[in-house]
C-alpha cells in the first residue's frame, strides 16, 4: 500500500468539498503529464487543492478589493494627469520611495535613471499593450460566462467537464488576443 493511501483524511478535507473539487481537477488534469510529473503531482494534489482554495478565498478577495480601490482612485485623479503634471507626480513618487532605502540612495539613483533611459519608454508601451489585450481577454471572458447556446437558463459553462472549462477558456484567451501584440510585448518585458 502506498503511503499516500495509508494517510488518514483530515477533518480539512472531509468537511470541505470545494477541496475535494479542486483534488479531484488537479488529479484529472495530471493523467496527461509525464509518469514521473503525474505521480508527485498526484501526491501533492490535496495540498494543492488546499492551497488553491485558500488563495481563492483569502488571496483572490483581497485583490479584488485592491483592484477596485486603487481603480477608484485612478478614475478619480486621472482628470488632473496630463503629461506635463506627470513629469512631476512621478519624482515626486521615486522620492518618497528613495526615503525608505537609507544607504542606497546613489544605487537606486543609477539604476532608475539607467532605466529611464535605456527601457522606460519600451516598458511602458509593452504594459499598455498587455493591459488592452488581458482588457479584451476579460471581455470575452464575461461574455462567455454569461453565454447559454442551448437556452435551458444556465450558463454554457457550468454545464461542462472542469478539462473542456480549461480548454475552452485557453482557445477564448488565444482567440481575442493579437499574437504578435502580446509576443512582442512579453518578449521585450523579459528581456
Amino acid at each position: 500500500i502506498h503511503p499516500i493511501n495509508t494517510v488518514k483524511k483530515t477533518s480539512f478535507e472531509v468537511m470541505d468539498p470545494l477541496v475535494m473539487e479542486y483534488k479531484q481537477k488537479i488529479m484529472a488534469v495530471s493523467e496527461k503529464a509525464p509518469e514521473r510529473i503525474k505521480m508527485q503531482v498526484q501526491q501533492r494534489a490535496l495540498v494543492f487543492a488546499k492551497g488553491v482554495v485558500w488563495c481563492e478565498r483569502n488571496v483572490l478577495p483581497g485583490m479584488a478589493v485592491a483592484f477596485e480601490f486603487l481603480k477608484l482612485m485612478f478614475l478619480k485623479v486621472q482628470p488632473y494627469f496630463n503629461s506635463q503634471n506627470m513629469q512631476d507626480i512621478i519624482p515626486a513618487i521615486f522620492g518618497l520611495v528613495l526615503c525608505f532605502f537609507g544607504g542606497y540612495f546613489p544605487l537606486v539613483i543609477a539604476a532608475t535613471e539607467a532605466f529611464r533611459m535605456a527601457g522606460f519608454e519600451g516598458m511602458k508601451s509593452s504594459m499598455q499593450d498587455i493591459y488592452r489585450q488581458v482588457m479584451t481577454a476579460f471581455e470575452a471572458h464575461q461574455k462567455d460566462e454569461a453565454e447559454d447556446k442551448d437556452g435551458d437558463g444556465t450558463p454554457d459553462v457550468q454545464q461542462i467537464s472542469s478539462q473542456q472549462l480549461i480548454t475552452r477558456k485557453a482557445q477564448l484567451f488565444l482567440r481575442s488576443v493579437d499574437p504578435a501584440k502580446m509576443n512582442a510585448s512579453l518578449n521585450f518585458l523579459l528581456t
